[in-house]
């Protein structure tokens, strides 16, 4: 904790398009800013940036943020998980500044997910 604020990285897969992005922000809205410093890395750039920069936090866009979705039939997730993989490995690099600056930076990581 820095200066006796709980650093918080909310790692965003959709940037405002949906209704997951929607309940992190009204959750974020609320918080104490004198004990919580949050900071939202978005996968896609969207109307939510403007948001919560009024709203004083932090707000990038990070488009290799991995993703995967889960769907309804048991042969669509394979490939969807197939797909996954192939993207997941094509982000190293994220995924390596993504650790450098959480050891750094940040106390929590929080994974917003579409629910």
């Amino acid at each position: 904790m820095a200066d006796g604020h709980l650093r918080v990285l909310c790692l965003d897969i959709e940037g405002g398009h949906g209704g997951s992005s929607r309940s992190l922000h009204a959750a974020l809205a609320h918080v104490d800013h004198d004990r919580l410093r949050p900071e939202v890395w978005c996968r896609r750039p969207g109307e939510i940036e403007h948001v919560y920069r009024s709203l004083g936090i932090p707000c990038r866009i990070e488009p290799d943020i991995p993703t995967r979705n889960s769907l309804p039939s048991n042969f669509d997730n394979l490939v969807e998980y197939a797909r996954f993989f192939r993207r997941f490995a094509a982000t190293g690099e994220f995924r390596q500044r993504l650790a450098a600056e959480v050891g750094k930076r940040f106390d929590v990581v929080h994974l917003n997910h579409e629910g």
